[in-house]
């Protein structure tokens, strides 16, 4: 998963990019 999607579902959810990044590694992320 690249940064660039990371940072535009930190806009579409409204979450930070470090929660994001965590939610990544524990395979939360869809």
């Amino acid at each position: 998963m690249s940064k660039l999607y990371i940072s535009e579902a930190a806009k579409l959810k409204g979450v930070s990019t470090s929660t994001l990044r965590r939610w990544e590694t524990e395979g939360i992320l869809i």
